[in-house]
């Protein structure tokens, strides 16, 4: 599928799939190529995603090994692949070229005016990855029956002939180290 969608729930592990996506696609993608992550802010981008996409760099020493630059939000690699956290500003990524393109909470993403911006985010992602082959992947709550998430779903969900994978699920059924008590309030 050269797209994936996945709808799971709050503290489902969203993030931590979107950064070790990210993380493979950097450790075996092509040089002069970007591994994107996005969020709805830099903090997120960069205190979430990237964070999580360090991680392996930095507790494994083979890993380790192979990265040539690290700064606040992007970390270069020898083979010449960049892993690089964005804000959800669709101007901010144009002109990369990525093997992959990673967004989370899609249906979140909004401009600092409160417009919505996750069409034109989802437009732009696709855009960094037409000419490499590359995934663009796609990981939310759900939100509203509104926006690129809800089209998404609507026009893609248990179609087998879809070029999108839509893959919905609960946050329990993705995470079962959810607290009993938690999952309880959650359902009120």
């Amino acid at each position: 599928y050269p797209e994936a969608v996945a709808i799971v729930g709050v503290q489902s592990g969203k993030s931590q799939i979107a950064a070790a996506m990210a993380t493979f696609a950097a450790i075996t993608g092509e040089d002069g190529t970007q591994a994107l992550l996005i969020a709805q802010d830099q903090r997120s981008a960069l205190r979430t995603l990237l964070r999580y996409a360090r991680q392996p760099f930095e507790d494994r020493p083979m890993l380790t090994a192979e990265v040539a630059r690290d700064v606040a939000d992007i970390l270069e690699l020898k083979n010449g692949v960049a892993l690089s956290a964005y804000p959800c500003r669709p101007a901010s990524i144009r002109g990369v070229r990525a093997g992959v393109c990673g967004s989370d909470e899609l249906a979140f993403f909004v401009a600092s005016d409160g417009r919505p911006v996750d069409t034109e985010m989802l437009r732009a992602a696709r855009g960094r990855v037409a000419t490499t082959g590359g995934k663009v992947i796609i990981l939310s709550s759900p939100y509203a029956a509104t926006g690129a998430l809800y089209d998404l779903h609507r026009k893609h969900y248990g179609r087998d002939d879809s070029p999108v994978l839509v893959w919905q699920a609960s946050a329990p059924a993705m995470n079962p180290t959810l607290p009993a008590d938690y999952l309880a309030r959650m359902a009120q």
